[in-house]
C-alpha cells in the first residue's frame, strides 16, 4: 500500500472575531500525519481566498436571508456551495436593536428610509401574493 499525500488548510488559532491563523501543509492521506506546514496570519490567507470570490445575498420566498460566498469556478451558485440562511425578522431585530443603534450612531432620517424600503418591501410581497393561484 502506498501513502498518498494530501493538502489541508486548517484553522490554528483564533479570536472572538475569527481565526488569526491558519495551518496550510501536507499531510498522509492513511495515518493524517503532517509531512510538512506553514503556519500563516489569517489576513494573508483570507484576503488571497476571497480575492476573486463573489458575496451572493438572497431573499427567499419562505423570509430567510442566505449569504453566500463563492469562487469564480463555481458553476451553480445552489449545489455544494457554503452558506448562511437567518430569518429576516431576526435579521432585522439584530439592526434595530437599541446597543446596535447607539453603536452606529443611526439617525432618525436613517430608521425613516430603512422603514419605507421595508414598507416598499411589504408591498412587493403582497402584490406576489395577490398573483398566486388560491
Amino acid at each position: 500500500m502506498t501513502d498518498t499525500m494530501e493538502a489541508f488548510l486548517a484553522v490554528k488559532s483564533g479570536g472572538p472575531l475569527g481565526p488569526t491563523w491558519y495551518r496550510a501543509g501536507y499531510r498522509c492521506g492513511e495515518t493524517g500525519n503532517v509531512i510538512c506546514a506553514l503556519d500563516l496570519p489569517a489576513s494573508i490567507v483570507e484576503a488571497t481566498i476571497l480575492k476573486d470570490a463573489r458575496l451572493t445575498v438572497v431573499a427567499t420566498p419562505d423570509g430567510h436571508v442566505r449569504l453566500s460566498v463563492c469562487g469564480l469556478a463555481c458553476e451553480d451558485i445552489g449545489d455544494g456551495v457554503p452558506s448562511i440562511s437567518e430569518p429576516i425578522d431576526q435579521l432585522i431585530a439584530r439592526s434595530v436593536a437599541a446597543e446596535n443603534l447607539h453603536l452606529e450612531e443611526i439617525t432618525s432620517a436613517d430608521l425613516n428610509s430603512f422603514l419605507q424600503r421595508l414598507q416598499r418591501a411589504v408591498a412587493l410581497v403582497q402584490v406576489a401574493l395577490n398573483h398566486l393561484p388560491d
